[in-house]
């Protein structure tokens, strides 16, 4: 199966601006009849990976799952399923997890990148974060990421 969109056509233009961005567009987006939300910090020295901005990604995916179309249909009527579930962001699910284990701090998100492996290597080569998020910096003698955008 193919897509074939003109050649300055909005999806290109779209495209173009997720890799000027920092993300990899990706299969899911590319190839199926799925859609992703991207949030972008206001201010480029913001993290979006700060305390604040995990806060709001959460509270903004709050109003998304709660959100009715006008067919009455809700997220979970309409979303990407697979056997476990809704199919959801690997970074998402890191911020439920940071919220859940910090609800009481106000210290940022402590992640590598592009792979983040909580169980520290082995076989498994982590989560995959490359195409979730965009303008990454990392520490220079590790891929630990000291702000994303």
């Amino acid at each position: 199966e193919y897509l074939f969109t003109p050649e300055d056509g909005q999806a290109k233009k779209d495209g173009g601006a997720l890799r000027e961005a920092g993300f990899q567009p990706t299969d899911l987006t590319a190839s199926w009849s799925a859609g992703r939300v991207i949030i972008k910090v206001k201010d480029d020295g913001e993290n979006i990976l700060g305390s604040t901005a995990v806060a709001e990604v959460l509270r903004l995916n709050d109003a998304i799952h709660n959100a009715t179309n006008t067919h009455g249909e809700t997220f979970t009527d309409l979303c990407f399923r697979t056997e476990l579930g809704c199919l959801e962001s690997n970074i998402l699910g890191l911020m439920f997890n940071f919220r859940l284990q910090n609800k009481t701090s106000s210290k940022d998100m402590d992640i590598t990148y592009p792979y983040y492996n909580p169980f520290g290597g082995g076989l498994w080569p982590g989560l995959y974060l490359g195409d979730e998020l965009g303008g990454v910096e990392t520490a220079r003698d590790s891929n630990t990421v000291v702000a994303a955008r």
